[in-house]
């Protein structure tokens, strides 16, 4: 039997690159995710882990699964949060970089 892992996300600010150039991504196999309260609970179903996503990023993972580039998803989020597109761009490129470092999301384009 499996042990499960539960953690959540830290994405710490740290020079990441924001030039998406239209690029899309996609829910890894055997990656499958609920809503708890508003926010979202991830399952990786490869290693038992589970990832609780905060606002932002299950906002992030809402607008990916609708098949959005990311690109797009920093657009979705400015309108949503108000927010300052410079700081959503770090935001879905770190976002980005920690799901596709663990598997959870395969970069396709």
């Amino acid at each position: 039997m499996a042990t499960l892992r539960f953690g959540k996300l830290n994405l710490q600010r740290s020079p990441v690159s924001t030039d998406f150039d239209h690029k899309t991504y996609a829910v890894a196999d055997g990656v499958s995710w609920t809503e708890t309260g508003g926010d979202l609970v991830l399952f990786d179903s490869k290693n038992g882990a589970y990832v609780a996503l905060n606002p932002t990023s299950s906002a992030i993972w809402r607008a990916l699964i609708q098949g959005c580039s990311a690109d797009e998803i920093v657009e979705k989020l400015v309108e949503q949060f108000n927010a300052e597109t410079e700081i959503l761009n770090q935001d879905v490129a770190l976002f980005l970089d920690q799901m596709v470092s663990r598997g959870l999301v395969l970069e396709i384009t």
